[in-house]
């Protein structure tokens, strides 16, 4: 079942990347992008990896990926969310297929 969610996941993001989303980033309209785009960058992947930092009793519910979707478009939130998870990766304990 994981080689297949990771198939599923290397697609969505070959398809994002197909429609060049670094392009959405240029011009009047790009710069307006940047300021959620870093703000992603930082926020959240510490609350993606805050349920293994700390031994908190209420799980975490929110993920944040549907107001990245909705603030960035699904071209560059896709990439944006695997570099995202690959963050709190680094900084949590998690491993890649946490279950």
């Amino acid at each position: 079942m994981q080689s297949l969610e990771l198939a599923i996941a290397a697609i969505c993001v070959l398809l994002a990347l197909s429609t060049r989303p670094w392009r959405m980033l240029t011009g009047e309209s790009g710069h307006a992008l940047l300021t959620p785009l870093l703000a992603t960058l930082v926020v959240l992947p510490w609350l993606w990896a805050m349920p293994s930092l700390h031994a908190i009793p209420l799980q975490l519910q929110w993920s944040g990926a549907s107001i990245v979707l909705l603030m960035l478009g699904w071209p560059l939130a896709v990439p944006l969310l695997l570099l995202v998870g690959c963050i709190a990766m680094l900084i949590s304990p998690m491993s890649l297929m946490q279950r």
